[in-house]
């Protein structure tokens, strides 16, 4: 199959659904929630920045990235972790 360049969806896809949360616990681990999060978004964003060669998703994936692992994971690791 050719590829005419641009962005391919699966590999974003695959960036968000496997990648992130598995750098974002490492990231959050060595940088605490905030730091964690903050660099694991630029991350994010360089990466899909990188696949779809625009600014715009590359900005569009930092955003959703931070808010993912600062929020989302957060949340989680709280309801598995709880000590009552």
């Amino acid at each position: 199959m050719l590829h005419r360049g641009g962005f391919d969806i699966e590999q974003i896809l695959f960036v968000l659904f496997f990648v992130v949360p598995v750098a974002g616990g490492v990231l959050r681990a060595m940088f605490g929630r905030v730091g964690g999060s903050m660099v694991g978004g630029a991350s994010v964003g360089a990466l899909v920045w990188l696949l779809a060669g625009s600014i715009l998703f590359g900005i569009i994936g930092a955003i959703i990235g931070f808010i993912v692992m600062a929020l989302i994971f957060g949340w989680v690791a709280t309801m598995i972790f709880r000590r009552d």
